[in-house]
């Protein structure tokens, strides 16, 4: 098991690579964990520290595909993206729904027993290929899906509106066509290629849900930049949209200043962020 984690500001970024048990597939993990020093678990760990698998909130969170495209790149010169263009336009995707305790970490791993199956999903492979995919090149959707749901689909799936893998899934598209983020940000003024102030982002999404979201940053330390990776949103066990939390838990001042800084990870205020266009990371495609 390999793995790799990034401490800032006591929130750990885990970006990890791992065989999964009895299988032989590599997952990639773009999570964060809110447990401020705490390592990253394998999954046996994971299940003992979470048996209850209660949680408070599902977090969708939607990535910024340029933006994964660069941070899996820094990680090694081995690794390359698939053609961003392959989607047929700049389209934000979907990460996964997780579910979550405010200000800790999971559940995750909820029920061994139902493991991920690709045939109820096929009526929707054409919208998945499209709306979450995998960032690596040679990377599988079915990996990806299968992690997600494993992880957080075996959790979710309490809710009778997201009990099964289909409906999972199926609602994380619903979201994503519905939740229009790049239309969104558009909409606000912040079109991909350029470079903005974060309260302009924020105030881009907030103006238009009217609710608080999670915003994180992918920060590329050797060129000191920040870029705009995950904008996350929060929905309670009917499934309505509500403000996210800040992402330790705790209650902050009711500053704009102070809000934006507890609902954003890997972002340094003090300095631009980049929204880069897919232009911008893949001028050509080889």
């Amino acid at each position: 098991m390999i793995k790799i984690v990034y401490i800032l500001f006591g929130v750990i970024s885990v970006r990890a690579l791992y065989i999964a048990p009895n299988r032989g597939e590599i997952f990639r993990d773009l999570e964060w964990t809110y447990e401020g020093s705490d390592e990253f678990e394998d999954q046996e760990v994971i299940l003992k520290k979470h048996k209850n698998n209660e949680w408070d909130v599902l977090i969708f969170t939607q990535s910024w595909p340029p933006t994964d495209c660069l941070s899996w790149k820094q990680k090694s010169t081995k690794h390359k993206c698939r053609n961003l263009r392959d989607t047929g336009d700049e389209r934000w995707t979907v990460h996964g729904i997780w579910p979550s305790k405010w200000g800790t970490h999971g559940p995750a791993f909820c029920n061994s027993s139902d493991q991920f199956n690709i045939n109820p999903l096929n009526d929707l492979m054409a919208s998945m290929n499209r709306q979450w995919p995998p960032i690596e090149k040679s990377g599988s959707g079915i990996q990806f899906w299968r992690h997600e749901w494993e992880k957080h689909g075996t959790c979710a799936e309490q809710l009778p509106e997201l009990g099964s893998e289909h409906k999972y899934f199926k609602q994380g598209l619903d979201w994503n066509t519905m939740y229009n983020l790049e239309q969104w940000l558009s909409s606000g003024g912040i079109t991909a290629g350029k470079d903005y102030e974060l309260t302009e982002i924020w105030e881009a999404v907030t103006h238009t849900t009217g609710v608080d979201p999670h915003i994180f940053c992918f920060k590329d330390h050797k060129k000191n930049k920040n870029y705009l990776q995950e904008i996350r949103l929060c929905f309670n066990k009917k499934l309505s949209l509500i403000d996210c939390k800040p992402i330790n838990g705790k209650k902050t001042e009711s500053s704009l200043y102070t809000k934006i800084v507890s609902h954003s990870g890997m972002c340094d205020i003090h300095s631009p962020v980049v929204y880069p266009s897919v232009q911008d990371v893949q001028p050509t495609f080889h």
